[in-house]
């Protein structure tokens, strides 16, 4: 007989699972061109649905797939490798990424900020799991300590004043109590959210 699982596992899950679905600076840089990345959320594999990217935006393919641990390294690996080829051209970048997406690119602007980057940068994120602390004790989910259902938990993502996070307030993908254990009647009124319009952005 299977054994039952923790209801706050199973909403985690279906949480996770379903999420990922659905500021330009001022400096000019060299020539003055800018070469937008898109990056698309769960199942979204050409990153064609992407809030805010604009049409000229090079859409980053990946597989997608919030289970398939491949999906954020390889997704990580065309950011850097657009981004190069940018640069290498004389221009500025600026990412747009949601929800998965967010994950992997919050990943390559850590690395950005911590060691430093080749050119110019900006980056706006919608609906990051990342999502730093904000409204208090709300933090996106990699970092709420939920239960581990095999998804991998990065953590928050640092802080810039290149970074845009635009989150609703009760999407749980990016706006959770830490540790969600800490006011659970919040955690669940997110989940509710998420389920509802919250995890939606244009």
């Amino acid at each position: 007989m299977r054994a039952h699982r923790p209801a706050a596992t199973l909403a985690t899950a279906a949480i996770i699972a379903t999420s990922f679905a659905a500021c330009d600076d001022t400096i000019a840089y060299a020539s003055g061109c800018t070469q937008h990345i898109a990056i698309g959320g769960n199942t979204d594999t050409h990153s064609r649905n992407v809030p805010g990217a604009p049409r000229t935006s090079i859409r980053i393919t990946y597989p997608a797939d919030v289970f398939n641990r491949a999906s954020r390294p390889i997704a990580e690996r065309q950011i850097r490798s657009a981004a190069n080829q940018a640069w290498a051209r004389g221009c500025r970048i600026t990412i747009w990424a949601y929800s998965l997406g967010a994950s992997a690119a919050s990943t390559v602007t850590d690395s950005w900020i911590r060691h430093g980057a080749r050119g110019s940068w900006n980056a706006t994120f919608y609906g990051s799991p990342r999502m730093p602390r904000h409204h208090g004790n709300l933090i996106g989910i990699e970092a709420a300590r939920l239960p581990n259902i095999g998804y991998t938990y990065r953590g928050a993502s640092l802080r810039s004043p290149r970074i845009r996070n635009i989150c609703n307030v009760r999407d749980a993908i990016c706006s959770m109590p830490a540790p969600w254990t800490r006011n659970v009647g919040q955690s669940a009124d997110h989940i509710v959210g998420y389920f509802g319009t919250q995890h939606r952005y244009r």
